[in-house]
């Protein structure tokens, strides 16, 4: 769509209307969807990947379709959507740790309570969820 909104060969201002334009939709709140690598994911990594590597591919006067995806992203000097997401999860846990976020994250982690913890004492735990749905079921159906 890039590529047909704009006229212009300049490959600095496509890749610049790709930015602005295309990855933040891509990329729109992937603190809570992203996906991580097991073998059900995959699949959706490898999608959202093909946007920005049909980007690549496609811009006119690079001839970047004989590279491959990661020289080309080496050539345009753009991470890969991979590594932003990655990126972006890092910051989000350092502001869950110093309590920089205005999200309330205390229903959902907990720092570590240990005096002594090996490395550091920066470290989140996922509180345990416990249901008692299956426990009342029959009470509920007698």
């Amino acid at each position: 769509m890039i590529q047909c909104a704009f006229v212009s060969r300049n490959i600095d201002f496509l890749v610049r209307a790709y930015l602005v334009y295309a990855r933040p939709l891509v990329e729109y709140n992937s603190v809570v969807w992203s996906p991580y690598k097991l073998a059900y994911t995959i699949h959706d990594i490898e999608a959202i990947e093909r946007i920005q590597r049909q980007f690549t591919k496609n811009i006119p006067g690079m001839g970047l379709r004989k590279f491959t995806y990661k020289d080309g992203l080496r050539r345009l000097h753009l991470p890969s959507l991979e590594l932003r997401r990655v990126h972006v999860d890092l910051v989000w846990c350092y502001k869950i740790l110093f309590s920089i976020t205005e999200t309330p994250t205390e229903d959902f982690f907990m720092p570590s309570t240990y005096a002594s913890t090996r490395g550091h004492q920066y470290k989140l735990f996922k509180k345990p969820y416990v249901s008692r749905t299956r426990a009342n079921i029959l009470v509920n159906l007698l």
